[in-house]
C-alpha cells in the first residue's frame, strides 16, 4: 500500500470514527442554519424530522451491518416514548428526503472539510478531489516536461 493510500485511509477512518461516537440527530451540528431551516420546512411534527432522518441514513451507511431494523431500533432505545420499531415509517421518511438539498449540504461539508484540511495532508501541496487510481501515461516530450516539471 502506497503512502498516499494509507493516508486516505487514515483520514477516512478517523471521519467515520468521529461520526460513529455522535448519537443518531448529528447532522445538525455538521450543517449550517440555513440549510438546517430548509431541509426541516413543509415538516410536520414526526418522529422522523428530516434532519434525523439524514443522520440515521448516514448513521446506518457508515456502521457494519448498517440496517434499516438496527438503526430504527437504536431510535426507539434512545427516545423516552415508546414507538413502532417497524422500519416502514423510516423507509417513508427516506424517501421524503430532498436530493438536491442534501447533495447541497453535501457540498457544504467538503468545503468546510477543505478549509479545515492541514497542509500535510495536502499532495505536494495540492488540493486532492477524486482518487480513483486510474493512471494516465503520456509521451515524455520536451513541451510536456516544461509543462509538467518534476
Amino acid at each position: 500500500m502506497s503512502y498516499n493510500q494509507r493516508v486516505s485511509n487514515i483520514q477516512r477512518n478517523i471521519s467515520i470514527n468521529k461520526l460513529k461516537r455522535h448519537n443518531l440527530n448529528f447532522i445538525e451540528e455538521f450543517i449550517s442554519e440555513d440549510n438546517l431551516k430548509k431541509l426541516n420546512s413543509n415538516s410536520r411534527d414526526r418522529i422522523y424530522t428530516p434532519t434525523q432522518t439524514l443522520s440515521m441514513f448516514v448513521s446506518q451507511a457508515i456502521n457494519k451491518g448498517g440496517s434499516c431494523q438496527n438503526v430504527v431500533n437504536q431510535l426507539a432505545l434512545k427516545r423516552d416514548k415508546n414507538i413502532s420499531i417497524s422500519t416502514s415509517a423510516y423507509s417513508k421518511a427516506r424517501g421524503r428526503l430532498s436530493t438536491k438539498l442534501i447533495s447541497k449540504i453535501t457540498k457544504e461539508l467538503a468545503m468546510k472539510d477543505e478549509k479545515k484540511s492541514n497542509n500535510q495532508w495536502k499532495f505536494r501541496g495540492r488540493d486532492i478531489y477524486l482518487i480513483d487510481e486510474t493512471t494516465i501515461t503520456m509521451s515524455d516530450t520536451l513541451a510536456n516536461q516544461k509543462a509538467y516539471q518534476i
